[in-house]
């Protein structure tokens, strides 16, 4: 029990900061479409300084999606490594967790099939959870 809640407080601390973090990214991704879509109409000159604007917004709308796609996975990754150490059937322990746009990859061993599917089950209870590859296997 001790080692699971030593466990669990750097997970906690780490899933509020990347809760933080996407509420910011988000609201700079806000100030800068106000921002970029402003500076447009003010700029009634050349139809080239138009396009690179909007271009090189585009390319800052793109990495801000990405940067939030990647905070998104590794809260869902988060929340299920800390659901999995809470559950008191399954050994959260030995189980991987790995998220890719709301795909949750899970890996590492159960004693059986019973604790196999209840570590795919938990994890599919998250908000933001797409889908779950259960790749666990049980041990020998």
């Amino acid at each position: 029990m001790r080692k699971t809640s030593h466990l669990l407080k750097p997970l906690m601390i780490l899933f509020v900061f990347a809760a933080a973090l996407s509420g910011c990214e988000r609201r700079d991704a806000d100030d800068a479409g106000t921002q970029s879509s402003g500076s447009q109409s003010m700029s009634s000159g050349s139809e080239s300084s138009g396009a690179s604007q909007s271009s090189s917004a585009g390319e800052s709308g793109s990495t801000m999606q990405r940067a939030e796609r990647a905070i998104d996975d590794s809260v869902i990754t988060t929340k299920a490594k800390s659901a999995l150490l809470a559950d008191t059937t399954v050994k959260g322990t030995e189980i991987n967790v790995d998220t890719n746009k709301g795909v949750v990859t899970l890996s590492g061993t159960a004693e059986n099939d019973r604790q196999r599917e209840r570590v795919a089950s938990i994890v599919r209870g998250i908000d933001g959870v797409k889908s779950v590859e259960n790749k666990v296997t049980l041990k020998k």
